[in-house]
């Protein structure tokens, strides 16, 4: 396992057989719920680097503030999948794997959710984090920190266990 060294919004892509582990940390405030087409997206990956495939998201659009994957096939969410605490710092963690066209987000450690979705590539590009947002949103404060992607050397198969591989190896140079 190792972390990508660069950017990754152009050219080619990354190749990952065995998937990424993406990690980033987030502290959130948000005086309402989300839903009735309100939303906000976290992460956002993309399987081509020229944006002619549809993204797959990470984000909120439920009152629940369960994170939730967008434009995939299938999601299964843990029965007892936390809501996005508010006002502090949150660790949220993500498989993907375009190969195997699946994806797995634990919180805090804890899995929430784990989704299918087929793309006609399977290189990986596009890695996006932020507040990118439906336009009814208001009032919304969002830090984001320590955000890294890490290719594996070899499949993940214990989806109960979050891949904790953040370590004093810098995720970009």
């Amino acid at each position: 396992d190792r972390p990508e060294p660069a950017y990754t919004n152009a050219g080619t892509g990354i190749d990952a057989p065995h998937g990424v582990v993406v990690t980033f940390w987030r502290w959130l405030d948000v005086p309402y719920d989300f839903g009735g087409g309100r939303w906000l997206s976290l992460f956002t990956v993309n399987t081509d680097c020229g944006w002619s495939e549809r993204v797959v998201t990470l984000g909120l659009d439920q009152p629940s503030r369960v994170l939730s994957p967008a434009h995939t096939d299938r999601n299964t969410f843990e029965p007892d999948a936390p809501a996005f605490p508010l006002r502090q710092w949150v660790r949220v963690t993500v498989y993907v794997n375009a190969h195997s066209g699946e994806l797995h987000v634990w919180q805090d450690g804890q899995s929430v959710v784990h989704a299918t979705f087929a793309r006609p590539s399977t290189d990986l590009c596009q890695f996006h984090w932020g507040a990118y947002a439906s336009g009814d949103n208001d009032g919304v404060v969002l830090f984001e920190d320590d955000q890294s992607v890490w290719r594996l050397a070899e499949p993940w198969t214990d989806m109960r266990r979050e891949p904790w591989l953040d370590g004093d190896v810098p995720a970009c140079e």
